[in-house]
């Protein structure tokens, strides 16, 4: 989440252009869905009992609100703007990385 503010503060990323028109969304998808990953796996380690039980929606919840906070601090930033699609596009990362993590996990109670 610290990586993703930081890179959020710099004006204008430039992305290489290999062919594909979404490849921005392709990128948003991908890192939240990483962390909302690892937003989950946190949440299930906990020794927190509560935190534990409800680590799916903790996480997804935690996983939105920063997306949003994320997509609203670049309006402020020079060279940025805040687009809709692209807090689609991550919470969509989140929801599926976080429903793979449930997946795996209770299928293999190692992870």
């Amino acid at each position: 989440m610290i990586g993703i503010t930081i890179q959020s503060c710099f004006s204008e990323i430039s992305l290489p252009d290999i062919g594909i028109n979404a490849m921005d969304k392709i990128l948003h998808f991908i890192i939240f869905g990483i962390m909302g990953w690892f937003l989950c796996r946190g949440m299930y380690l906990s020794k927190n009992h509560w935190v534990k039980k409800n680590y799916f929606l903790i996480a997804l919840g935690i996983g939105i609100i920063f997306a949003f906070s994320d997509e609203w601090h670049q309006s402020f930033v020079e060279g940025r703007y805040s687009s809709f699609a692209d807090w689609i596009a991550d919470t969509a990362g989140i929801i599926i990385f976080c429903l793979l993590y449930q997946k795996i996990k209770t299928t293999d109670r190692g992870v």
